[in-house]
């Protein structure tokens, strides 16, 4: 005599509706968590990669120009034929950001001294995220720094204006355009 199972023949049951927009909505919630920590991530490699190419390419400049009585005949050109733009900052013969933004190096004149074309300026772009971590990176290395327009470190005093610079870093935008300015 033979004996059958009842279960043998019952049906299985697969998932709901419900259940799956459960698991992807999960699903999205990890990959998107996943997704902001790589950005973070990539966003402070960045910052660090801009600030070790800004203090060596201003010690750069100060060293090619040394010989000179000022900055006249500095340009975005001449830094390029000299070879000294730091090779992640040159990328197809223009001066680059870390985040591949146009950098214009100038002459200039340091506030308070006397003389014309006494100093060079860097005009930095930086996006909103990284603009405070950078200019504190290397405010050390400049004798000005003005964000946005707003002076936040001048040749006299020297001291860093932090509310300022926490002001103009969140008000341009997604980015934010930086010139450090180093002179004699």
């Amino acid at each position: 005599m033979q004996h059958f199972n009842k279960d043998v023949h019952r049906k299985v049951r697969g998932f709901t509706l419900v259940e799956m927009l459960i698991v992807l909505a999960i699903g999205a919630s990890v990959l998107f968590g996943v997704f902001l920590t790589v950005s973070a991530v990539q966003n402070q490699q960045a910052a660090n990669e801009a600030s070790e190419n800004l203090n060596l390419f201003a010690a750069e400049i100060q060293t090619l120009f040394r010989g000179q009585s000022d900055f006249s005949d500095i340009s975005n050109t001449v830094l390029l034929d000299a070879g000294i733009v730091p090779g992640p900052m040159e990328q197809g013969g223009e001066i680059v950001t870390a985040w591949n933004d146009d950098v214009v190096v100038d002459h200039t004149d340091l506030t308070g001294t006397s003389g014309t074309d006494n100093a060079f300026e860097i005009k930095y772009p930086l996006p909103e995220a990284a603009c405070t971590n950078v200019i504190q990176a290397v405010e050390g290395a400049f004798a000005e720094v003005r964000v946005g327009g707003s002076t936040i470190k001048d040749a006299n005093n020297r001291e860093m204006d932090i509310p300022t610079m926490a002001s103009e870093c969140s008000s341009g935008g997604d980015e934010v355009t930086v010139d450090f300015i180093q002179g004699r």
